[in-house]
C-alpha cells in the first residue's frame, strides 16, 4: 500500500500480508487522512523497483512482518557489519505524517491478537501456586 503526503512529496509504503493491509487501510484513512494527497491500494508483491528495499525502511512492526518505508530514505547502516548509527530521516520529510502512520500502524498491528482476553488469576490462586512450587522444590 502506498501513501503520498499532501504537504511534501513524501511517499510512504507499507509492506505486509493482505489481511493486515486491508485492516490498516481503514485505520490509516481515519487517523491520517488529512496528510494523504494520494494513495495506491493493495498490490501484490512483485520484485520490482517499487518494492521497498531494506535501507528504505523507517520502522518494522509485529516482529518485522510489517514495515513502513520512505522512498527518499537511504539508511545504508543496515548493510554495515559494525555498529554504525542509522541515517537520519531526510529533513524534507513531513514528520507529522510519519508520526501519524507510525502510531496508527503500531496500534493496529500488535504482536498478539488483541481479541484474546486474559485476566490475572486471583490472589488466592497465586498464593496457592507459590505454595505448590515451594513444596515441589523441597523447601518444606
Amino acid at each position: 500500500m502506498t501513501y503520498t503526503g499532501s504537504q511534501e512529496n513524501n511517499t510512504f509504503r507499507i509492506l505486509a500480508d493482505q489481511e493486515s493491509l486491508q485492516s490498516l487501510e481503514q485505520d490509516i484513512s481515519a487517523d491520517c487522512g488529512s496528510y494523504i494527497a494520494s494513495k495506491a491500494g493493495i498490490t501484490p508483491y512483485t520484485n520490482d523497483s517499487t518494492v521497498p528495499r531494506p535501507e528504505q525502511v523507517v520502522q518494522y512492526y509485529r516482529a518485522s512482518s510489517v514495515s513502513l518505508s520512505l522512498d527518499n530514505y537511504n539508511n545504508s547502516a543496515v548493510y554495515s557489519n559494525s555498529a554504525v548509527d542509522d541515517s537520519p530521516i531526510p529533513p524534507s520529510t513531513n514528520l507529522e505524517f510519519l508520526t501519524c502512520l507510525n502510531n496508527t500502524i503500531g496500534q493496529a498491528v500488535p504482536l498478539v491478537d488483541s481479541g484474546m482476553k486474559w485476566s490475572a488469576p486471583s490472589s488466592v490462586g497465586l498464593v496457592g501456586l507459590v505454595y505448590v512450587v515451594w513444596c515441589l522444590t523441597g523447601s518444606l
